[in-house]
């Protein structure tokens, strides 16, 4: 979940000036106390309450080459596992392949096929 800069300052506020633990302020503001700590440390060594971005690394994206592939290779062994066709996907691309990018591009294919009715 994603919190207004707002709230992480009044959050992070309360703690410094020692009105609450983080457990009690956590359940005030209703957020996550792992969250808050990650606030207050963020603050703390950064000055900032900012959601941090997460970009950077490369996209999950699947060339039309590959989506041709990688359907051939869901269709022609139904009965391979996840982690099957993301070994064999690994071998045809020559590239490594994280299961859950493989698992969003099987769907995404099926459903460009067939879309879900609801």
């Amino acid at each position: 979940m994603s919190y207004s800069a707002d709230l992480r300052e009044r959050a992070v506020i309360q703690y410094e000036r020692g009105k609450g633990t983080p457990g009690t302020i956590s359940k005030l503001f209703h957020v996550g106390i792992a969250s808050l700590g990650r606030w207050i440390k963020q603050y703390r060594e950064e000055g900032t309450f900012q959601r941090k971005s997460r970009s950077g690394g490369r996209s999950a994206t699947i060339t039309p080459e590959r989506q041709g592939l990688l359907m051939s290779l869901v269709l022609d062994n139904p009965d391979y596992t996840l982690s099957e066709i993301a070994a064999e996907a690994e071998r045809v691309f020559c590239v490594p392949v994280k299961l859950q990018h493989i698992l969003w591009q099987i769907f995404e294919l099926f459903d460009k096929i067939a879309p879900c009715p609801f």
